[in-house]
């Protein structure tokens, strides 16, 4: 995998179009700004480049403000997903016919490819979608809403669940209004929804609604600073709150694996995961390629970084593929 600009790869000699001749089976995933083909292929690419030319910053911000970026790096991870998914698939074909495939990813194609809707509406609305703040283009009541304390999210994107709403907040009244008795109409009347809400939760605190609608079903949250996380009991249920210990002795918390399998063995969340040093493997896996290749087998010194023993067993890195082909490693 390689995400230099179109053609550095080629330069250095390890094109795809070269490795494929020599090594058929090989999955070569290219990850650029724009793709290897296409008129901007050859520009530099960042995630905030991305997300203002793929069209996310549009629709992110409030209507009479500015357009925003995502608060996270949506273009550089919806990029890196999408790496993952077309590597994993060109594995599974490799195991039908033993070829590899070429996995070219450009981050512009992954925004385009994560506007949901925004441009099939267009298309057939002929409106150009622009920045809703927190509020969903078609569904209502689908935002946050005032508390007396905090603001907390409701998402009764259908009528079933207004109804339920209505009734779980204790105005049932508002289920009844011919103003809201749609989805379409409370979209159309939005404000008006939003004030007759916000006129009932403005007199409770966030919790209390929350309690209240959690009971009755109706999809809701309260809006959490990234504070909150770190101690969130679902989270911690799922192991998603892990320690990570560097080699200053520093342990901290950060987000785990949301991928859950079974078949393999959980962890306990207690013991800290160690980080590996700078180039701490590095020594090791080269002698391992020179013992299977013969060509090239580097002594390791004394400059690897002192472990504890019962760390090492978790931050161990994972052995060379046997599979390793003696061309690839002499041509490396």
């Amino acid at each position: 995998m390689e995400n230099f600009r179109p053609g550095v790869m080629e330069r250095l000699g390890y094109g795809p179009e070269r490795l494929a001749k020599t090594h058929p089976h090989i999955v070569y995933a290219s990850v650029s700004g724009f793709g290897h083909s296409g008129p901007f292929s050859e520009l530099p690419g960042y995630d905030m480049v991305v997300q203002a030319m793929g069209g996310v910053m549009s629709l992110t911000g409030w209507p009479d403000g500015r357009p925003a970026r995502v608060g996270t790096s949506f273009g550089d991870l919806g990029a890196a997903l999408f790496t993952v998914i077309g590597i994993v698939s060109a594995l599974y074909g490799r195991t039908k016919d033993a070829q590899g495939a070429r996995v070219d990813i450009g981050m512009l194609d992954c925004q385009a490819a994560l506007m949901e809707t925004a441009l099939a509406r267009y298309d057939v609305e002929g409106v150009v979608p622009t920045r809703t703040g927190d509020s969903h283009p078609s569904l209502a009541p689908f935002e946050s809403f005032e508390t007396e304390d905090e603001r907390l999210v409701i998402a009764a994107g259908n009528d079933q669940l207004f109804l339920l709403m209505a009734d779980a907040i204790g105005a049932p009244r508002l289920a009844l209004d011919s103003r809201f008795i749609s989805n379409d109409l409370r979209c159309r009347n939005r404000p008006e929804m939003v004030a007759s809400i916000e006129a009932v939760t403005r007199t409770r605190p966030a919790a209390h609604w929350i309690e209240l609608l959690n009971e009755a079903g109706v999809p809701c949250a309260p809006i959490n600073t990234i504070d909150r996380l770190l101690d969130h009991p679902q989270l911690l249920a799922r192991d998603m709150i892990v320690q990570v210990r560097g080699q200053g002795g520093r342990t901290l918390r950060t987000a785990g694996n949301p991928i859950k399998m079974t078949g393999y063995e959980a962890f306990d969340p207690a013991v800290p995961l160690r980080a590996p040093g700078l180039g701490e493997h590095r020594a090791a896996i080269l002698n391992e390629l020179g013992r299977l290749s013969g060509a090239y087998s580097p002594a390791v010194t004394s400059e690897q970084t002192d472990v504890d023993p019962a760390d090492d067993a978790r931050s161990a890195a994972p052995p060379v593929l046997r599979a390793v082909d003696t061309k690839t490693a002499k041509t490396a």
